[in-house]
């Protein structure tokens, strides 16, 4: 079993609950601040550190663990020119990234 997999068993063991403490049309959910929270500590306990950069127009997500082995997710395609301001690409860019 690679250092990874067994750094995630820990993580996932050591992770609290993840509260949903935002509220919008269709219901509650986690906003991308409290997910970051609740999961930073377990992910430095584990030598676990989660990146989050655009290649070209897509989100990708990579959790790297400190013995140099990483995963990433399928990039997470944001439509740039659906957006007509600033805000609407930030709200976008924040779901994208709360749900990768």
């Amino acid at each position: 079993m690679s250092e990874l997999t067994k750094a995630l068993i820990q993580f996932q063991k050591d992770v609290d609950k993840i509260d949903k403490n935002a509220r919008a049309n269709y219901g509650k959910f986690a906003d991308l601040a409290n997910v970051l929270s609740t999961v930073t500590p377990a992910l430095n306990k584990n030598g676990l550190a989660l990146t989050q950069t655009f290649l070209d127009d897509s989100l990708v997500t990579k959790l790297h663990h400190e013995c140099d082995d990483k995963i990433h997710s399928i990039p997470q395609h944001v439509d740039f020119d659906r957006f007509n301001n600033t805000q609407e690409w930030g709200k976008a860019v924040t779901y994208q990234r709360r749900f990768s």
